[in-house]
Formats: structure tokens, C-alpha cells, sequence
């Protein structure tokens, strides 16, 4: 079978994800961000990546649909 979705091989096992610092909005705690943008479509749409962060609270406004499968942890 055939897609056009990218695939994360191994996607829990990347170490060359980039520093994305702090939670610059952070309600509690100091969640700190490192992840990897894998694939970018036509006018930015769609986008997938990987995204790691420590535990911390903040308020997060997506501008569009978003899909997250997660690894370990969770979302409120």
C-alpha cells in the first residue's frame, strides 16, 4: 500500500531533536521543549513532527486541527 503521510521510523528512539526551550506561557512548573519537524506540505499544511516536554501546565490555542498520538505521558 501506498501513502503520502511521512513515517516516523523509530520515531521514540530520535536523540537529534532541537533545543525549543521553555513554555513561554507556563501557568505551573517550567515545561522545556525539544522536538523535530519531519515533513512540511503545500503552504505549511499539513505538518508532522515530533515533539518532546517535560511536565508543566500552560494554556495552548491550536489555529487548526491537530492530531497527537502519544508516546508516554498525557494532555488535559
Amino acid at each position: 500500500m501506498t501513502s503520502s503521510a511521512p513515517h516516523l521510523h523509530q520515531a521514540s528512539t530520535h536523540t537529534d531533536l532541537v533545543d525549543w526551550g521553555v513554555q513561554p506561557d507556563a501557568l505551573e512548573g517550567a515545561s522545556h521543549s525539544t522536538g523535530k519537524l519531519v515533513h512540511k506540505g503545500p503552504n505549511n499544511q499539513p505538518e508532522s513532527g515530533i515533539w518532546v516536554c517535560t511536565p508543566g501546565r500552560w494554556r495552548l490555542s491550536i489555529p487548526r486541527d491537530e492530531l497527537c498520538h502519544f508516546v508516554a505521558g498525557r494532555a488535559t
